[in-house]
């Protein structure tokens, strides 16, 4: 390793250990544009979690909530560099919180309980779902949220606990992330609409070893691949019968339509991609190399954004009906004639303009494509001061799109048990 990027990581790691052993502070510490570490007691614990409140904050304004789950043996703190997380929360005016397991040690090497997984917080039984709930609800109560945006976003094992609240909890949040954790081969019954993001990577040996374990266990199919957990979400927020493929040079974008209560499903599947945060850092000297070419942290915060504002929580799955075909037409023509062309180039405010009336006569397979900007399928933000977050494009990608297939959401691999 050259000695300038010796030099890096040693600073990077020595930065990460000054964080992560921050003393406690009450809540009114918390400041804007700050990282400060909080508890709370819950079920007889102090569970304690990193807060950092965007650099507009105000109290008279009304912020998107990011809760950023770690993965195995992590801690909140390492989360947040490794995601960046931090800046993006900065630039879209979003309070982040990333609470922190249990374990032998207070501060690393901390566990989550998600029912299937892990370590000493699966085998005491901590309920780690109760935790994020009393979480949210204290935020909710000292800060001004809005609660129409609220996400549960999570990382490997994280990722598996944010899928364990939705199936438990599901009014706690409005959008659950699920990056690269496989879905708890335990029963789920969500009983109510959520917006579900999904990422994989086409080259996670991990998610792979574990879905393969989950088919010896209690085979789920939701739960024994990537594809079968975005049809299991799709099918309970009652999305059309199909949805959209669309195939991009480094991911491929599986896109729900028509859903119940205003709400999506969508999977982003990512080219040569390991078991680590999309366009992230490494989490330590010796774990895979992110894809750099798609920033899941940014992905977020826009599909975070791009939600609907909702009245109150979020309601009971309804009925259908019309018919699944019809809805098909009406909602893509509606909804996704409006999408923008995925770029990798940072747009300025004229040329947001631009695109959006240039967008029926463009076509997603003839964006240029460039290994230095990671982009984000889901908008491509103008460039925008802090004062204000970035403006994004429309979410969902045109299904006649010539690189853009239609496929039944139900499937060989997917049971909605």
């Amino acid at each position: 390793m050259p000695r300038s990027t010796r030099a890096c990581v040693l600073l990077l790691v020595a930065w990460t250990a000054c964080a992560t052993f921050q003393p406690n502070h009450a809540l009114t510490r918390a400041a804007p544009a700050e990282t400060t570490r909080h508890t709370i007691r819950v079920g007889g614990l102090d569970r304690s979690f990193y807060l950092r409140l965007p650099p507009q904050f105000s109290p008279q304004g009304r912020y998107p909530l990011v809760i950023l789950l770690h993965g195995h043996n992590n801690n909140g703190s390492n989360v947040i560099g490794q995601t960046k997380m931090d800046a993006v929360a900065d630039r879209y005016g979003i309070i982040l919180a990333a609470p922190n397991g249990t374990g032998r040690f207070s501060r690393f090497r901390l566990t989550w309980n998600a029912g299937t997984c892990c370590g000493s917080a699966q085998e005491k039984h901590i309920d780690d779902v109760g935790f994020l709930a009393a979480l949210i609800d204290t935020l909710r109560g000292r800060l001004p949220i809005d609660s129409s945006r609220i996400a549960i976003a999570g990382f490997s094992a994280g990722g598996m606990l944010a899928l364990r609240a939705a199936c438990d909890r599901p009014s706690i949040a409005t959008v659950y992330v699920n990056v690269q954790g496989t879905m708890p081969d335990t029963t789920c019954n969500a009983h109510r609409p959520v917006s579900m993001l999904l990422f994989a990577g086409d080259d996670d040996e991990d998610m792979r070893s574990e879905h393969e374990e989950n088919k010896r266990r209690n085979n789920h199919r939701f739960a024994t691949s990537a594809l079968g957990t975005f049809r299991f979400w799709a099918a309970r927020d009652q999305c059309d019968a199909a949805f959209v493929v669309r195939k991009m040079p480094d991911y491929t974008d599986h896109t729900a339509v028509g859903c119940a209560a205003g709400t999506e499903a969508r999977l982003l599947t990512i080219h040569a991609h390991p078991h680590a945060w999309p366009g992230g850092h490494k989490s330590w000297w010796f774990s895979p190399t992110p894809n750099p070419n798609l920033d899941a942290s940014l992905t977020i915060a826009q599909f975070l954004t791009n939600q609907p504002q909702r009245s109150g929580a979020t309601q009971p799955l309804p009925r259908k009906t019309v018919n699944g075909s019809a809805r098909v037409a009406r909602r893509a023509g509606a909804r996704l004639a409006s999408a923008a062309t995925t770029t990798r180039s940072t747009l300025t405010p004229t040329n947001v303009a631009r695109s959006l009336a240039a967008t029926s006569n463009s076509s997603a397979d003839r964006t240029p494509v460039s290994a230095h900007a990671p982009t984000s399928p889901i908008a491509t933000p103008a460039t925008a001061s802090l004062s204000a977050p970035p403006t994004t494009l429309a979410t969902s990608p045109p299904s006649g799109a010539p690189n853009a297939i239609r496929m039944p959401i139900s499937g060989s691999d997917c049971l909605t048990r």
